[in-house]
Formats: structure tokens, sequence, C-alpha cells
């Protein structure tokens, strides 16, 4: 919700919150990475924001390259990883259609 209202510092704390639990939800951490992704990308933060784009999409092309199933609140239900899916092409557009800002 505060990715979406603009409130990308806040919205980056929830993120980082979600990451650090104990307890591994492999399309929780996926979901979150690329909030993440998305809100360091609006901070200017780009190689942030890519590096955590490419952890995020690598477990949600993983996961649709095996299969979508029912799955199971440990490891995600498939409408988690659908969610987690809408967000990586709306990270990916964001984040690799923007030129690089940081230039080296």
């Amino acid at each position: 919700m505060e990715y979406r209202q603009g409130v990308y510092a806040q919205a980056a704390d929830w993120c980082r919150r979600c990451l650090a639990y104990a307890e591994r939800n492999p399309a929780r951490t996926a979901t979150a990475q690329l909030i993440l992704a998305m809100a360091c990308f609006q901070a200017h933060q780009d190689d942030d924001a890519r590096a955590l784009l490419a952890q995020g999409g690598e477990a949600i092309d993983a996961k649709f390259q095996k299969g979508l199933d029912l799955g199971n609140s440990p490891n995600g239900f498939w409408s988690d990883w659908l969610f987690a899916r809408i967000l990586l092409r709306e990270a990916r557009t964001l984040i690799e259609e923007t030129p690089s800002r940081n230039p080296r």
C-alpha cells in the first residue's frame, strides 16, 4: 500500500521487515524483493533495485518453469505466485526499460 501511495521509504521499510522474518515463504520473499526493488529504484538506488529484481525474478521464473500447483501456506499458494508474477512484470518494465541513472 505504501508503494502505491508513493511513500517509497516506508514501503522499503515494510519490505525489509518482511525479508527479516525467520519463517520463510518463497512467494512472500519474492514479492517483498520486487516491491523493495521498485522502491529502491524510485529512490535512485539503481544498483540495489537491479540486484533485488534479479533475486525476486529468479525465484518466480523458477516456480513457473516447474509448473504452478495449488501450493500451501509455507511455500505460497498459486494466487501468491500469480501476484508475484504480476509485480515482476511491473518491476521489469520500470527498472529494465529505464536507462541507468548511475553512470560509472
